[in-house]
């Protein structure tokens, strides 16, 4: 469920900036979906006696890598918001105090 959420707003993103980016991230980010849970699922299965470690797991390491994009984004508009909000307030106190003098 958490792929697939961040996968739709991954998606969503990049359709508001194009729709062949949007497409583009359909088929990458879609391919590494459909390879990842599968492989994982497999994994307690037993071939021929013999369980298998081998799993495509490693791919969840790039939806980490995005979630840490996106991490990065809010904080860089929450830095943005916050220095807006510090000018203005520095800018009222210094228009107050001149006014005040």
């Amino acid at each position: 469920g958490i792929y697939f959420l961040e996968f739709v707003l991954g998606f969503l993103d990049q359709n508001c900036k194009s729709v062949p980016a949007g497409l583009w991230y359909w088929c990458t980010w879609g391919l590494v979906n459909s390879l990842l849970l599968p492989s994982v699922l497999m994994l307690p299965l037993a071939i021929k006696g013999q369980k298998t470690y081998g799993s495509l797991s490693f791919l969840a390491s790039l939806h980490l890598l995005q979630a840490w994009q996106w991490l990065f984004l809010a904080f860089r508009m929450n830095l943005q918001i916050l220095k807006w909000r510090v000018l203005n307030l520095v800018g009222t106190a210094v228009l107050l105090v001149i006014f005040a003098s």
